[in-house]
């Protein structure tokens, strides 16, 4: 994965020379580097990765030339703009080094060629394909420039005199599926911050509520009791995920009156007018007393419907809890704070097949799957649940810092 992808910044075809740049450095190197991290610690290697800084290639594998290591470097440059901008530059670099080689004289009997030599030559072919790939999905390859020429002058030909056509009607406004509509690589997670904070993508729902990107985490504030904000940024869409993040209150004494958490499954409202969206929700409860010293991490259904010109929670304003007393647990102990601070907390949620898990720090998780929570609460029947909707965070009537947000995608059962 190249920097920008792992920044969340949009991408183009040198994102894949970056990528073709790391298979070249790993065959070079026999698989060794080009990070520090450990291969298994996805987050560790995605920070070296924004950081741009991989292992000299040399000091792995000194046996490599050192003209062969500049291409190897100059295909992995972590600014996109001092990368080879075209699979062919780096095809041409290629075949230029494999004709100066050394190895390329004659040679008095059968002598193999160092392994490197091959590294070149199966990458050479690699480029290619690259660069045949990147020719026909570019989006300037649609016509050329003389036959849209042409197709203007034959449209204003068929049009009445002194007539032009009307404007196109605006497109209708992009479903969040298509909004976060992108490839996510399986079990990489990715970050949903940009390397300053910012959310690499993100759409308000419900009321707006203001967010300020700091140094080490987002600071989502609402200050409308009845109104919490909404910040949906993903959807994972119809595979397996895991959506995980750390959260914390922005102070422990809340006495019930600020909620702060995430939520999962939210769908754009169908075509009937009277749909209300319903989706699922998990919030951080602070409140301490004899059996939950350190609070807990609350888990249910929510609904929002239109009221007074505005939209307020439905069911008294507060995430509906499914879980009964034969069931299972409505909610899971909070651990206890390393120190006197208000503690960041890592919930996750996990979506594989029919099955969801919901779970914060090490504590023991909550598995359910949709089908049992509908059939245990009848006033659910009447809607559509779907824990594969858009992912974000949300708080109510205060302000709350949210830090490490990921989504990775799981491969199908």
């Amino acid at each position: 994965m190249s920097p920008e992808q792992a920044i969340g910044h949009p991408l183009d075809a040198r994102s894949d020379i970056y990528s073709l740049g790391v298979t070249l450095y790993q065959l070079a190197t026999h698989g060794k580097g080009p990070y520090r991290a450990a291969r298994d610690d996805s987050d560790a290697v995605l920070r070296e990765v924004r950081a741009g800084s991989p292992l000299p290639l040399r000091t792995l594998a000194p046996e490599v030339p050192e003209a062969l290591e500049a291409i190897i470097q100059k295909a992995m440059h972590p600014d996109a703009k001092y990368r080879y901008q075209t699979a062919d530059e780096l095809a041409d670099d290629l075949e230029r080094y494999l004709n100066e080689s050394p190895s390329k004289q004659p040679v008095a009997g059968p002598v193999a060629a160092p392994p490197w030599v091959y590294i070149a030559a199966a990458v050479l072919v690699l480029a290619c394909v690259a660069a045949g790939v990147a020719y026909v999905t570019a989006p300037w390859r649609d016509r050329p420039v003389d036959q849209l020429a042409d197709k203007k002058k034959e449209k204003e030909a068929k049009e009445p005199d002194g007539k032009k056509s009307q404007p196109d009607p605006k497109p209708p406004a992009p479903t969040l599926r298509e909004f976060f509509k992108r490839d996510r690589p399986v079990k990489v997670g990715v970050p949903l911050l940009r390397a300053d904070n910012q959310p690499a993508r993100f759409k308000q729902l419900l009321s707006p509520a203001k967010y300020h990107p700091m140094s080490r985490e987002i600071i989502l504030i609402s200050n409308e009791p009845q109104k919490p904000g909404l910040l949906a940024l993903d959807e994972p869409g119809p595979g397996n995920f895991e959506y995980a993040l750390e959260v914390k209150h922005w102070d422990r004494n809340t006495n019930g009156k600020h909620d702060v958490g995430i939520f999962f499954g939210w769908r754009d409202p169908g075509a009937d007018p009277m749909e209300r969206p319903r989706f699922f929700a998990a919030y951080i409860d602070p409140k301490a007393d004899n059996n939950h010293p350190h609070g807990r991490l609350m888990i249910g259904t929510w609904s929002f419907e239109e009221g007074g010109g505005a939209r307020i929670a439905a069911s008294e304003q507060n995430v509906r809890l499914v879980w009964g007393p034969k069931e299972g647990p409505k909610w899971i102990v909070l651990p206890a704070p390393k120190d006197n601070r208000v503690p960041y907390y890592r919930v996750y949620v996990r979506v594989v097949g029919a099955k969801v898990t919901v779970g914060v720090e090490d504590e023991p998780p909550i598995n359910f799957d949709v089908a049992w929570m509908v059939n245990a609460d009848k006033w659910l029947r009447t809607y559509t649940l779907d824990p594969r909707g858009a992912v974000g965070i949300w708080t109510r009537n205060g302000q709350a810092c949210f830090r490490n947000i990921t989504i990775m995608a799981f491969p199908d059962e």
